[in-house]
């Protein structure tokens, strides 16, 4: 059975060109790193990564989103997912047109603002996208 671990990753960034010297950067780059010490190397690694900016424009976001992708791909060329927040804002919006809010996979009852979600019922459809 193939394995999944998950490691959420926040950066806080003056500018994008900061990325690879940021303590959330280095201690991301730390933790894929020692990975390669498990036996058992069949596995995904997710990284959901969030991005916190002194001023948030869509261009500074599209920046370092690549800029995280290209330092995980020096980490780990295969086998690791990166959810960046565009992509977690398109699959939230298609969870909750499959599953809307108030229904199974809310976890708050009642729903709080900006609650968390759990997506953990099984559904049918495709994410689109690719990466």
């Amino acid at each position: 059975m193939k394995k999944a671990i998950i490691i959420p990753v926040y950066l806080r960034l003056e500018r994008p060109e900061d990325l690879s010297v940021s303590e959330g950067m280095v201690l991301t780059r730390r933790a894929v790193q020692s990975l390669r010490v498990l036996t058992d190397s069949d596995f995904d690694l997710i990284l959901p990564v969030c991005f916190s900016f002194p001023e948030m424009c869509q261009d500074f976001l599209i920046k370092a989103e690549k800029a995280f992708r290209d330092e995980m791909k020096l980490c780990r060329p295969k086998g690791t997912i990166v959810f960046s927040p565009s992509q977690l804002e398109a699959f939230r919006k298609w969870a909750e047109r499959i599953d809307p809010p108030g229904s199974s996979l809310e976890i708050d009852d009642p729903p709080l603002p900006g609650s968390c979600r759990l997506f953990c019922k099984g559904t049918s459809g495709e994410l689109g996208g690719g990466g």
